[in-house]
């Protein structure tokens, strides 16, 4: 078969978690011998761009923030270029930078902090996730930034008395389930007083609420000692020079606290992306098939920066191989045809409460608290860290 494209066709993906590192090792492993075999006088390369050396075990963010010797932060910082040593050099390019603009009539993208001020594409993926307030839960840059971030944290445990977590969702439990576990009524390092803000009318509030996954967590932190707050909010914080952080909430009231943590604010990650193709929350608008809507041929998006999404590494997997499947068709592969995605209108998670159980939601089903021990909670999945690494996740 003839290549449909008259010169090396370069498949740039912009970003390096888990749904870019997801497409740049299927496409890698699986396409391209494909390619290889049925268009023998084409070339294809694939770009990755990463503001990022190495990637961040996000899945571990909550135990990485208590310094423990059986976590230590090594294991959650993985060098991304390790994985990508399996294939031939021509086929891929590793690019460390910070996508600032993007020309999609030119297909050109504007690079910062690299060498190059910029890369043509001729197809193009957006995988670059969703960013946090904090850069505790997710990269700001590069992986130093949230290494640092993490080990300020550690450094002010010894001496902190208060914990104050912002944040129903997923990262606020686990972290307060975490200290809770380690610092809460009986804690297996000492007692201190953790404070958890919902934000809402309950935690978890991405769950229907008929499911009772808020419920859960609650119980399960207030077992471990943590207060839990509902329907106030902060409102503004000052770093203080001793170190602890004051705290302005809605309602009306103020305190100060040794350690301060937020967890809300989560948002798409595509500032680069023109508005006309982004919403009003910033999320890159797709199609069924992950194509970015109004924007042309070979332009896709998918994971946690696109609107059709609730979030999450389940996402991510099941998106993954309708991604994979369209890119195939647009390269010409024989034998494939569009797919189509559809986000479920149930909701799966696995949010531990600590390293014995947690809470787990699977099809808006609520399941027992030892199968998150089983899944998550025991390790946080630390062992799969360098499975995505490899692309063998």
């Amino acid at each position: 078969m003839s290549k449909p494209f008259p010169e090396i066709h370069n498949i740039v993906i912009i970003g390096a978690s888990f749904a870019g590192l997801n497409i740049a090792h299927t496409l890698l492993s699986k396409t391209f011998p494909l390619l290889k075999s049925q268009q023998p006088d084409a070339t294809y390369t694939v770009t990755i761009i990463s503001s990022s050396t190495h990637f961040y075990w996000t899945v571990g963010a909550s135990r990485s923030l208590l310094g423990l010797e059986s976590f230590p932060l090594k294991d959650s910082f993985l060098p991304i270029a390790q994985g990508f040593k399996q294939y031939p050099a021509e086929d891929y390019d590793l690019i460390y930078a910070t996508v600032t603009a993007m020309d999609s009539e030119k297909r050109v993208l504007v690079l910062e902090g690299s060498e190059r001020d910029e890369v043509k594409y001729d197809s193009l993926v957006i995988a670059s996730g969703a960013k946090s307030t904090s850069p505790l839960w997710s990269l700001h840059g590069t992986h130093e930034a949230t290494e640092q971030a993490l080990v300020d944290v550690q450094a002010r445990i010894p001496r902190a008395e208060s914990i104050l977590i912002a944040g129903g969702g997923a990262a606020g439990v686990e972290s307060a389930g975490e200290f809770g576990y380690n610092y809460g009524t009986c804690g297996v390092l000492g007692r201190k007083h953790i404070t958890i803000l919902s934000g809402g009318s309950r935690l978890l509030n991405v769950v229907k609420e008929s499911v009772g996954a808020g419920v859960q967590a609650q119980k399960q932190l207030e077992a471990l000692g943590v207060k839990v707050v509902h329907d106030v909010k902060v409102e503004r914080t000052e770093e203080l020079q001793e170190g602890s952080t004051k705290v302005w909430l809605s309602d009306g009231s103020s305190k100060v606290v040794d350690i301060y943590l937020d967890s809300t604010g989560r948002r798409p990650n595509a500032p680069f992306v023109p508005e006309k193709f982004r919403d009003r929350r910033g999320a890159v608008v797709v199609d069924e098939h992950l194509a970015v809507v109004g924007a042309g041929s070979r332009f896709w998006a998918f994971g946690d920066v696109v609107t059709l999404t609730k979030g999450g590494l389940f996402d991510i997997m099941n998106q993954g191989p309708v991604m994979l499947n369209n890119i195939e068709v647009a390269l010409g592969v024989a034998k494939r045809v569009l797919k189509s995605y559809q986000m479920p209108d149930t909701m799966m998670l696995m949010v531990p409460t600590g390293p014995k159980g947690g809470v787990a939601v699977v099809f808006d089903w609520r399941l027992w608290s030892w199968l998150v021990w089983v899944v998550k909670s025991r390790d946080m999945m630390i062992g799969r860290a360098m499975k995505n690494i490899l692309g063998t996740a």
